[in-house]
């Protein structure tokens, strides 16, 4: 069943859901193509394609959790001060 990316107006497939939780959990793209049943190669061309889906989905999450590095950082620095 695919998924709609309202921010973009594509669709995620379950094969790129099954990469994508994979990835934001920590696994290599090798883990994530197996979890997704692609070759290592596709998941690697979706994840270098800046207009794939999975690549933009991956781009937000990677943002988001970055933002979050920070957040956390700023909160544990402040309170060190």
């Amino acid at each position: 069943m695919a998924k709609h990316d309202q921010s973009r107006g594509r669709t995620l497939t379950a094969q790129h859901a099954a990469a994508l939780a994979s990835l934001s959990d920590g696994s290599t793209v090798t883990a994530a193509a197996e979890a997704a049943g692609v070759q290592r190669e596709t998941v690697s061309r979706w994840i270098n394609d800046p207009t794939h889906p999975l690549a933009q989905a991956w781009a937000r999450l990677s943002d988001e959790a970055v933002e979050e590095a920070r957040r956390a950082l700023r909160r544990h620095t402040g309170a060190a001060v």
